[in-house]
């Protein structure tokens, strides 16, 4: 090996094992718990440690060690994919008859035709597992289906008279764009969305009970647009966990928002209602705008997450949130319901009917294993109502 092809062999060493990093920060650090990613991760541990061994420790690419490495490493890889997508015994079939035929190929002493036949199998079906998630998630997908691709064909030079400095520099730069499309944090979350569209929603169970939960924020007292600021942070801080959190737990989550015109809410919902719709975006959930003028029931719009528009008159809401507890209730899914300000309504239909109304779900709620979370804001709602809500909630949160 030359001093070219050794220099190449550890840049593809060193970018193949900082490759799993980015997912690696989306696991541990953001809590994107996906076992995909967990697979991929380990995936491309192996294969990092795989060419820094070949390095260090000078072993040629035929040796037997070299090959199972990276059995091992691909098996991971096209493991977490196959779960990803729902397509285990489709992925199987593409991978394991190529590894077994290459296997046998080499045991008889055609490596070349072992190689190509290993390069297929294993690169073959990442490339193949990244082009089905780029047809479902897009251009978001884009730059993950070229990296394999490019690493795919990389692979398949080996069979060809090329040398391996340029296999290893190829090879490395196709890792660099497979690290870059998973950098981007739509692409991490959309797959998070794809995986919960192919697992389904949960069903409910003994760990998913129902109940009324309210969390407190920090007080409006002092200077107004400061104190609401600080206020809507902490509420994006508090609702980004918590949607992630039932994200990975794949729970039907309702977030209604509201955009109002109020003095009171304006400079709260500019912030808070637009964040939370950018979450709810990134997370796959339901969006329930409640705005003065709604878009005709007829309008529909051919996105995800379901967006739903309906009036931010009071009376009407409260059929609509009864209606909505009926429809989860008959589906029977388990499922959380977010309403991040309650002034308006009480605001709209009298403090004492508000609290009347939601005790008086807490039955229903508890049957049918849905979790209705509202977030109260001392200063705009009053602190005996705020008692109130915390002496007959089944739980209370203070940011």
């Amino acid at each position: 090996m030359t001093d070219a092809d050794s220099l190449a062999l550890l840049f593809n060493g060193l970018i193949t094992f900082g490759a799993g990093l980015p997912l690696g920060y989306v696991y541990f650090k953001k809590g994107i718990h996906l076992r995909a990613f967990a697979l991929w991760i380990t995936g491309f541990m192996v294969y990092g440690l795989q060419l820094f061994a070949r390095f260090f420790l000078a072993i040629p690419l035929s040796d037997i060690t070299v090959v199972l490495a990276n059995i091992v490493a691909f098996a991971f890889f096209v493991l977490g994919t196959s779960i990803l997508l729902e397509q285990l015994r489709k992925f199987m079939i593409l991978f394991m008859p190529f590894v077994g035929v290459a296997l046998i190929f080499y045991v008889l002493g055609f490596p070349t035709l072992s190689a190509a036949l290993g390069v297929v199998g294993l690169y073959g079906s990442m490339a193949y597992g990244s082009f089905i998630i780029a047809r479902r998630l897009g251009k978001l997908a884009v730059r993950f289906f070229a990296g394999w691709t490019l690493l795919f064909v990389s692979n398949l030079l080996i069979a060809v008279p090329v040398p391996l400095a340029a296999v290893n520099l190829l090879a490395g730069a196709s890792k660099v764009v497979i690290a870059l499309g998973m950098l981007e944090q739509k692409f991490t979350t959309s797959l998070l969305r794809l995986s919960r569209y192919h697992t389904g929603l949960v069903k409910p169970d003994v760990s998913q009970k129902g109940e009324l939960m309210f969390v407190i924020g920090s007080s409006h007292e002092g200077d107004k647009k400061k104190n609401m600021a600080k206020l809507a942070e902490k509420e994006i801080d508090w609702v980004n966990k918590h949607l992630r959190d039932l994200a990975t737990e794949r729970l039907l989550t309702h977030v209604i928002v509201r955009h109002g015109s109020d003095d009171k809410t304006e400079s709260k919902d500019l912030a808070l209602a637009s964040a939370l719709e950018d979450l709810a975006s990134i997370y796959g959930m339901v969006l329930i705008k409640l705005v003065p003028h709604p878009k005709s029931t007829g309008e529909k719009e051919p996105k995800k997450p379901l967006t739903v528009e309906i009036g931010d008159d009071p009376v009407d809401f409260i059929g609509f949130l009864s209606n909505l507890f009926r429809a989860c209730h008959r589906a029977e899914i388990s499922t959380e319901i977010i309403i991040p300000d309650l002034s308006w309504l009480t605001a709209g239909l009298g403090e004492e009917e508000v609290l009347s109304y939601l005790i008086a779900q807490t039955t229903t709620l508890q049957t049918s294993n849905i979790v209705l979370t509202c977030l109260l804001h001392p200063g705009l709602d009053s602190d005996q109502f705020i008692e109130s809500c915390k002496r007959f909630g089944n739980q209370t949160i203070e940011l």
